[in-house]
């Protein structure tokens, strides 16, 4: 039997009602759903709005950083373009990092990543960023927009600089590693340093040996059971850029190993942007820089991406305020609730948890959170009946008619059939608070500083704000369930010395690279300081998660498989 849950904090005010746990938030979906039309057709009233204005623009603020700069001028160079001037990046501070304060606490001495942020309040519905159609890197399959970023890149710096490249204010955001609080290689559990690896080896029970030992031991893991994410050039059979490589000899047309290696890895790198930053086969300038949230605190959306991109050249990709937001306030979208269908119009919310996002983007989500648990047994499914309509209705964009995507990446896909198994039997959702630990500079949505409680009111019972509540989901656990749990836990701090050990080995490294780099930042050294954070934040989340569980273990079922499939219209 396998679990799923979500963890936020106990209680806070949402649209003027108290809510107990996330799931009360979701199970309004028909709510939801009135407020992104409501939005979208705010959305289309701003669309009218006379961008070009000069009055409208003197009020722009600069953007902190040139690269940001660069960006925002380009997608206003377009028509269609538009990038609101009460949006502005600013950088999150590691020493507030365990405040969890709407207003994110960004200030001009932070040395956190970057996020973009309000600068005045914003109504809801409000245009924030639009992106035109010609601007998007996008393709009918993963290999094509892969080679497409690598060609654009190597027109902008990386090969013989004969030719222009019209996206080149993002590829040069993703590419150029000089970029002061960019993009970097890297963040991916998949591109880890090897210990780093090792250490998830360890934590997650992957282990060679327990492999060879249990028949079938994959189902009694912890996920994501398979991070190591196939190589590109198995995915598309090499042809992912003509060879030869970008070359220094024209006369001979040849290039040196250490080229050729460079060459592979920057291959490498275009694919792991595609896998952190796509929409479907679809990479969006821009708009993929929102950090994700769930919860209270998600305040942007998307109009569907789809229907963006394959409509008509004229189509643009808008993002709009989902709520009103502060100034102050992070701009937060979600990567598994979003109102499109990249995430079926939020059905996929049960089933792309809080390790999936691990293992895509390379950062552990702030609460709320979603887990799944258990050995993955067959026994007791209370949605076996529903499987196949539940897999084609909550992911058609996975597997499309030429067997593209999904299906070339043998990893991603054992890990979701996985999770069909997950969800065929049952799940549990908790609520818990959120975590203080600072992430390092992903783009993704690993860091956002903000209050559980609407009211940022410092004298709140804070007691009352960390209390875990949990929520389960179809069905309460069996005894088989309950054992794993108790070993998995057991496990888990029985090692909790040698993880404390290699991770202080880890710091070791990390300050060697920095003692050994230039001023000039290396282009394939791995970003130690982001791997130790992750990895603490993943091992202590499931130390806490798991004796969350044991402790909830007699709770009552929360929701039934009738709400959910009512909620993801599936009935």
């Amino acid at each position: 039997m396998m679990i799923l849950f979500e963890t936020t904090t106990s209680t806070f005010t949402f649209f003027g009602f108290v809510i107990i746990l996330f799931l009360g938030v979701e199970s309004s979906s028909a709510a939801l759903t009135v407020t992104a039309a409501t939005s979208a057709t705010s959305v289309a009233a701003a669309t009218n709005k006379d961008t070009d204005d000069d009055h409208y623009y003197a009020q722009t603020t600069q953007q902190p950083e040139q690269y940001q700069q660069r960006m925002v001028d380009w997608l206003r160079e377009h028509p269609k373009g538009f990038f609101n001037p009460s949006v502005q990046w600013k950088r999150l501070s590691r020493s507030d990092s365990d405040t969890d304060t709407d207003d994110t606490n960004a200030n001009v001495n932070a040395t956190g990543p970057y996020a973009m942020h309000a600068l005045t309040d914003i109504p809801k519905g409000t245009e924030l960023i639009k992106v035109p159609r010609e601007y998007m890197l996008d393709s009918s399959n993963v290999c094509s927009v892969v080679q497409k970023l690598v060609e654009e890149s190597y027109k902008v710096g990386h090969g013989n600089g004969n030719e222009s490249s019209f996206v080149e204010p993002y590829v040069s955001y993703l590419f150029d590693t000089n970029n002061v609080g960019g993009t970097t290689p890297g963040l991916l559990p998949t591109s880890w340093s090897v210990k780093s690896q090792q250490i998830l080896d360890l934590i997650l029970d992957t282990s060679q040996e327990r492999e060879e030992a249990v028949q079938e031991a994959v189902q009694g893991r912890l996920e994501p059971t398979h991070f190591h994410l196939r190589s590109v050039f198995d995915i598309c059979s090499g042809n992912v850029y003509p060879n030869p490589p970008p070359h220094t000899n024209s006369d001979n047309n040849t290039s040196t190993p250490e080229q050729q290696a460079a060459h592979e890895q920057h291959i490498e790198n275009a694919y792991l942007f595609y896998i952190s930053r796509s929409w479907t086969n679809t990479m969006i300038p821009v708009i993929d820089m929102f950090n994700h949230r769930n919860g209270h605190h998600k305040n942007v959306e998307m109009t569907n991406a789809d229907d963006s991109l394959l409509e008509s050249s004229n189509k643009t990709m808008v993002a709009y305020a989902l709520r009103d937001i502060k100034a102050g306030e992070q701009l937060v979208y979600t990567y598994n609730e979003c109102l499109d269908t990249s995430c079926d119009y939020g059905g996929i919310k049960y089933l792309y948890t809080t390790q999936d996002l691990f293992r895509d983007y390379g950062f552990v989500e702030l609460y709320p959170r979603r887990y799944v648990l258990g050995c993955g047994t067959k026994e007791n499914n209370p949605l076996y009946d529903y499987t196949d309509d539940i897999f084609s209705g909550v992911f058609p964009f996975l597997l499309d008619e030429e067997g593209d995507y999904y299906i070339d990446d043998d990893s991603k896909i054992r890990s979701l059939k996985n999770r069909i198994e997950v969800f065929k039997t049952n799940f549990l959702r908790s609520l818990a608070s959120p975590s203080s630990n600072y992430y390092g500079d992903y783009h993704g949505g690993d860091v956002l500083y903000g209050n559980d409680n609407d009211n940022n009111d410092s004298n709140n019972n804070n007691q009352n704000k960390k209390k875990k509540v949990f929520k389960w989901i179809f069905e309460t656990p069996n005894s088989l369930t309950l054992r794993w749990i108790q070993e998995q836990l057991s496990r888990l701090q029985v090692i909790e010395s040698k993880v404390h050990d290699d991770i202080a080995t880890l710091r070791q490294q990390q300050q060697q690279q920095q003692h050994l780099l230039s001023s000039v930042r290396q282009k394939h050294s791995h970003n130690i300081q982001h791997e130790i954070d992750t990895i603490s934040e993943l091992y202590e989340g499931y130390i806490e998660v798991l004796t969350l569980a044991l402790e909830h273990k007699n709770d009552p079922i929360g929701v039934t498989k009738e709400q959910f499939l009512q909620d993801v219209e599936l009935e």
